[in-house]
């Protein structure tokens, strides 16, 4: 194993998705590669009066440096540019994870809310779509 993709999704359980990220890292002498998906807010159109078109480079800019912050000094981890979601956010992380540069891919689950019950989860997606090993990591309680 050389290189592992942790898909991040900004929330406060990232740390610890990077954490045990980092400890299959360290055992194997892989390098991470920091990913993440960002989605534009639904209620800010594409253009028009709102001016979103600054929206997008501002978002972009702030997923970046909390990645990098994320990252810290740690030689062993990469900061990938994130991408904003054109699609499910889901098909994006699969796409990139399949890369033939990819051995593991590591992301947090999530509790469920009405429509994830429904749909299925990111990371449910995720899993039943990869050809890749995947490392589900859990909030902790």
């Amino acid at each position: 194993m050389r290189s592992i993709l942790v898909a991040l999704d900004g929330s406060p359980h990232a740390g610890v998705v990077l954490a045990s990220a980092l400890t299959v890292a360290e055992l194997f002498d892989a390098e991470l590669r920091l990913f993440r998906v960002v989605q534009v807010p639904p209620d800010i159109p594409p253009a028009g009066p709102t001016r979103a078109d600054e929206v997008t480079p501002h978002i972009l800019a702030h997923a970046q440096l909390e990645l990098e912050q994320l990252a810290g000094r740690n030689p062993r981890i990469h900061v990938e540019s994130p991408v904003i979601a054109d699609q499910a956010v889901w098909r994006l992380i699969v796409s990139r994870a399949e890369r033939p540069d990819i051995d593991l891919l590591v992301l947090g689950s999530h509790g469920y809310g009405t429509l994830e019950r429904l749909l299925g989860t990111t990371a449910a997606q995720v899993v039943n779509h990869t050809k890749r090993n995947v490392l589900i990591v859990r909030s902790p309680l």
